[in-house]
């Protein structure tokens, strides 16, 4: 069809300039906008030339370019595919850079131990050294007696209480972080924290001899270790915090374990 046009315009050539100029117009502008355009709107144009009829041709020919114009016009405009893209890189990059920065933070709180926690649980072990030093008779100023043993088991219980304390403490305010699917896990908790000291209560006046106390002291100290770990792995401690108890839970026990063997 346009190869038709074209020859249109070249059987004209006698005609005046203006003449060629309408033709020479509508073929350009309907060589660009008939491509992007619907059948019905091609339909008229083709009708007009093939009717020969110059002024109607050009007539929707114009008409066919305002149409255009008012479809481009209600496009918006595009912005450049590579500064979008550029711009989705950075701010992906400086989310990864955030959520580092966030991951070492965390790994930080999650595996460093505080200095006051550290101090205060080294200080904690001064009573079962004190114990197994008078035990062995290196302070010549005691008697290694099973008073000893009496001092270990009762500051044993009160460490007991102490650590199934911070268990409860810590099921009660980590609770949200356990979904409602596994809320059996802090039950179990609540629990496994209230059992040493009812165990240590009852057996306190029925144990035959202060040996088995010793002995029941060291199972707790055991039992609640497992427990604090179990904590741990849902999410309700901290991993220094395991580290920790379990690095001062072996040195107490050993101290335990040294008085008995000495003044059984």
């Amino acid at each position: 069809f346009n190869s038709l046009l074209y020859s249109k315009i070249l059987k004209n050539s006698n005609s005046n300039s203006n003449s060629k100029l309408n033709y020479y117009n509508s073929f350009s502008t309907f060589n660009f906008l008939i491509k992007n355009n619907n059948n019905n709107n091609n339909n008229v144009l083709k009708q007009s030339f093939y009717q020969k009829n110059t002024s109607n041709f050009i007539k929707n020919s114009f008409y066919f370019i305002l149409q255009k114009q008012t479809f481009l016009s209600t496009i918006p405009p595009q912005t450049n595919i590579n500064d979008q893209s550029q711009t989705e890189s950075q701010s992906q990059s400086q989310i990864l850079l955030e959520n580092q920065h966030n991951n070492i933070e965390q790994f930080n709180l999650e595996n460093k131990m505080p200095f006051s926690a550290v101090l205060l649980g080294v200080l904690g072990l001064l009573p079962f050294t004190f114990g197994a030093l008078v035990a062995s008779n290196v302070l010549e100023i005691f008697e290694p007696t099973k008073e000893v043993l009496n001092f270990q088991y009762i500051y044993g219980c009160l460490i007991n209480s102490f650590l199934s304390g911070a268990q409860y403490a810590a099921a009660t305010i980590n609770a949200s972080k356990i979904q409602s699917n596994q809320a059996y896990k802090l039950h179990l908790i609540y629990f496994a924290s209230v059992l040493p000291p009812i165990v240590t209560y009852l057996c306190a006046y029925q144990l035959p001899s202060i040996h088995h106390s010793i002995i029941m002291i060291i199972i707790l100290l055991n039992f609640i270790l497992i427990v604090d770990n179990y904590a741990m792995k849902i999410g309700l401690f901290p991993k220094w915090y395991f580290n920790l108890r379990l690095q001062l839970t072996l040195f107490a026990q050993i101290c335990l374990a040294f008085s008995f063997y000495k003044l059984y």
